[in-house]
């Protein structure tokens, strides 16, 4: 079987969207490391990734603590997102501060022709359960399953979404499940977009200097769409699988 390997990028400043939370926080409050928000504003707020961040302050409401980003305290969370198949599984981690995304690495998981089932299904394994070890994924998203008329096609590539799912289930992470569709419109905003514009618009989200492998930019794109239902009513999001 082939080597996996990451394409590991330096740290930077994440790139921006066009919204923010904090945005709008910091027009009603003053920009402070450590400050109180009332449940009334958290519920508002909605469950953003920055839900994690808020703990209790004991007077019935919350707390904001984190690193610094723009003045404002917030929370850094990182998004394993995986695109299963037999022989080329791709693989992508996108780290988000506040609206802001940057991609931390990706890549394929790529078994020969020749290997056998059991040998793809342990490669699988082994390496996505090697990147979680390595960068340590806040969450995980998987693309869902698609209709298939081949049975025997559907049969493999839901062997291979076992081993990926067992992979981050055995590391303690919260799995989502995201349909191709979705995944699309919520980054090229049209849920037909071909496989190559993804990978350009992915680009462009995240700042890279060329254009990803196709199955490692749809990797990409599906820890982009599950960042984006961070910022949904819990029941708007993916379901837990």
């Amino acid at each position: 079987m082939d080597i996996f390997k990451l394409i590991k990028l330096p740290s930077r400043e994440p790139c921006p969207s066009k919204t923010s939370y904090f945005s709008l926080i910091a027009a009603l409050l003053s920009a402070r490391p450590i400050f109180h928000i009332t449940s009334a504003l958290k519920d508002r707020l909605g469950r953003c990734f920055l839900s994690k961040s808020f703990v209790s302050s004991g007077d019935g409401g919350s707390r904001l603590l984190s690193g610094k980003w723009g003045g404002m305290a917030i929370e850094t969370v990182k998004i394993l997102g995986i695109d299963t198949s037999l022989r080329s599984t791709g693989v992508g981690i996108i780290e988000a501060r506040g609206s802001a995304l940057r991609a931390v690495a990706y890549g394929c998981i790529r078994n020969k022709p020749k290997d056998p089932h059991s040998v793809c299904l342990e490669n699988i394994f082994n390496s996505i359960s090697d990147v979680i070890e390595e960068h340590r994924p806040d969450c995980a998203a998987i693309e869902g399953a698609f209709f298939a008329k081949n049975a025997n096609t559907a049969m493999v590539l839901g062997q291979a979404r076992g081993a990926a799912i067992t992979a981050c289930a055995k590391k303690g992470l919260m799995i989502t499940e995201h349909s191709p569709r979705k995944v699309k419109q919520a980054v090229v905003g049209n849920g037909s977009a071909q496989k190559d514009q993804v990978a350009k618009m992915i680009q462009r989200l995240l700042g890279l200097t060329e254009q990803p492998q196709a199955d490692a930019a749809d990797a990409l794109a599906i820890a982009v769409c599950r960042f984006h239902q961070l910022s949904l009513p819990e029941a708007m999001q993916a379901k837990q699988i």
